[in-house]
């Protein structure tokens, strides 16, 4: 920030409060008048001094170029790729507004996709056309277009209202002027710096958009190699303020930055690792009794719709909800999560890792879905959608290390990805626990027995598979099918209810894989 900067903007509020006290200068109480009103003129002139250093020092915040010099009062010499305008250059910003949604002001934060596409000639001039989409599935905004050009000494110009027009002067000093094509309105160089940002050191310059009264109404910085990395404001409004900043991009063949919109060359497996063996450790926080929860990926199975599927381990120890149980997971390639579901006999997508921020996956047939958060290269936060009551965070290399709801959630303490031990696995053993995974196909005795008039059946299946539980009567008459279909590894109950039946013996008889077991069941009103 510049002192001819801040001179300026605390003159110009200093002035307009100095005709309105000189516009009573008729009244007696004119001396009281001025000491009432030049009081908030210097209180107020003080917080508008910060308000102005806050909002144009925020872009020193950027995940990505770090700050390391004072401003410089000599111009250094623009080089020929200081602004980045090739065909297929990409940029990728997370921003952020204030927006409507269903009639409430929300706060949000969603990516912006900047791509240069091709060219276009108008006049004497051949341009480079820019698209811009807002990439977020809550947000009602149109795709935008713009048209840039560099001459020959490296300044940019931009086709606006039907001509060729300047958009950014390198050669400026700061504090320097040159015209914007916005009415009553003009840029101003405001700073000039150096910082550090993907292994280089780099030039940066802050333009700032003043209107007729001398107030800035936008910020925009102006990177070395990479173009517009940050911009705050409106050409049009002080009130309207989006901000940007540069997370990732693919400028002259060279990617920088990870997840970047419609441009991902991700791994998905890194952020939901699914290998045979991988093993996690949370501690569970669901009201004052702690807990471990844990979860052991088994094996594979192919289930009905023709995808390999995860087997997976899930168990809660201690607390005031002990439980085992089997789930079945598995990712494609574009980080898309399924759930098969044993009962519905249906995959469900439970998560889209590949979504951006601002955009939401919704989980079954369900009203509320899992929403981009933010990223950064490392981890991805989600939010549910709409409600932002619960929390997930995930993490390359490790999966989900959080979870919150309400109060309760999950805290990652421990893990054993792809043979690799992080951090405390010692609590709870990482072997394969047999009554989760069984090697004996089993039909346990039903309980209660004798029973009237419900009874619960209990199996267990070593492998995925074709399973039917049938009830018979004593002269082998087959009376009800309590189970037909293809059924997971692991524990399964079902309940039969006897209550139209009369007092007696009957034979539960389970089949799986061309094997048979009978249970001898006695019914008693």
């Amino acid at each position: 920030m510049t002192l001819v900067f801040l001179h300026k903007q605390l003159k110009n509020i200093f002035q307009q409060q100095l005709n309105f006290i000189f516009s009573f200068k008729s009244l007696k109480c004119y001396p009281l008048v001025c000491l009432l009103l030049l009081i908030p003129v210097l209180i107020d002139a003080q917080t508008r001094e910060q308000n102005i250093l806050n909002n144009t020092r925020s872009n020193n915040s950027s995940p990505v170029f770090q700050r390391i010099e004072q401003s410089q009062s000599a111009n250094k010499k623009v080089t020929a790729d200081f602004y980045p305008l090739k065909t297929g250059d990409f940029w990728e910003y997370i921003e952020g507004d204030t927006v409507t949604i269903m009639g409430n002001k929300r706060s949000m934060r969603y990516s912006l996709a900047k791509e240069v596409m091709g060219d276009s000639v108008i006049g004497d001039y051949t341009y480079k056309k820019i698209i811009y989409e807002v990439c977020a599935n809550s947000i009602q905004r149109a795709d935008s277009c713009e048209l840039q050009r560099i001459d020959s000494i490296g300044n940019v110009y931009y086709f606006f209202n039907g001509r060729d027009q300047l958009r950014y002067d390198f050669s400026r000093g700061i504090g320097e002027r040159f015209p914007s094509p916005y009415s009553d309105r003009y840029w101003e160089v405001a700073d000039r710096y150096t910082v550090v940002g993907f292994g280089d050191t780099l030039q940066a310059i802050d333009f700032c958009l003043y209107n007729n009264t001398g107030w800035y109404e936008r910020i925009e910085t102006v990177t070395e190699k990479f173009g517009l990395t940050y911009y705050k404001g409106s050409p049009y409004s002080y009130n309207e303020r989006p901000a940007g900043n540069f997370f990732g991009g693919i400028l002259n063949g060279i990617t920088y930055g990870n997840l970047l919109v419609k441009k991902q060359k991700v791994d998905w497996n890194e952020f939901y690792p699914l290998h045979i063996g991988d093993f996690w450790k949370y501690e569970a926080h669901d009201g004052p009794i702690p807990s471990i929860s844990t979860k052991l990926v088994l094996g594979d199975t192919l289930m009905p719709d023709n995808n390999k599927y995860k087997v997976i381990a899930k168990q809660s120890i201690g607390g005031p909800y002990p439980s085992k149980g089997i789930s079945y997971e598995r990712i494609d390639s574009l980080g898309n999560v399924d759930a098969w579901d044993i009962k519905s006999q249906l995959a469900t997508r439970v998560m889209r890792l590949s979504n951006i921020v601002g955009d939401t996956v919704f989980v079954g047939a369900s009203s509320f879905g899992w929403k981009i958060a933010d990223k950064l290269d490392s981890t991805i936060y989600f939010v549910q959608y709409p409600y932002d009551f619960a929390y997930k965070d995930y993490t390359k290399g490790l999966g989900m290390i959080g979870y919150s709801n309400e109060g309760s959630g999950l805290s990652l303490v421990g893990a054993v990805i792809n043979g690799i031990v992080y951090w405390d696995t010692t609590a709870v053993g990482i072997k394969q626990d047999e009554g989760l995974m069984p090697e004996n196909f089993t039909l346990h005795q039903n309980y209660p027995n004798p029973f009237n008039p419900e009874t619960t059946i209990n199996y267990t299946l070593p492998e995925s598979g074709i399973v039917q539980v049938k009830i018979f009567d004593v002269l082998g008459h087959e009376l009800k099918t309590l189970v037909n279909e293809f059924s997971g590894s692991g524990r399964h109950s079902v309940k039969w209810d006897g209550s139209s039946y009369s007092s007696g013996v009957y034979f539960c008889s389970i089949t799986f894989n061309g094997k048979m077991l009978n249970n001898k069941m006695l019914l008693m009103k």
